[in-house]
């Protein structure tokens, strides 16, 4: 009984870990998305207009991007609570 405890919590450890990682770099990219897109709004209206655009889409992908990554961290947590993913049929 030790040793299944022991490596159950290794394996919650394990996802735990992943989980970290995912939601650091989800975090990071979604705020850097983010950040561009608020740039580029601010750049509309003036001179650089067509970058400002740009920047509006781009900013807006890396953001979502960065969220899907975030989400799927949770997928990570979950195993680690004993929570398995439904399949879909």
């Amino acid at each position: 009984e030790i040793l299944l405890m022991n490596e159950k919590v290794d394996e919650i450890q394990l996802n735990l870990g992943k989980s970290y990682k995912k939601s650091k770099w989800g975090i990071i990219t979604a705020t850097l998305g983010y950040s561009i897109t608020i740039a580029g709004g601010q750049m509309l209206g003036g001179r650089n207009n067509d970058l400002g655009e740009a920047f509006l889409y781009l900013g807006g992908a890396v953001g979502v991007a960065g969220t899907a990554i975030l989400v799927d961290s949770f997928n990570d947590i979950g195993r680690a609570a004993g929570i398995r993913k439904k399949k879909r049929r």
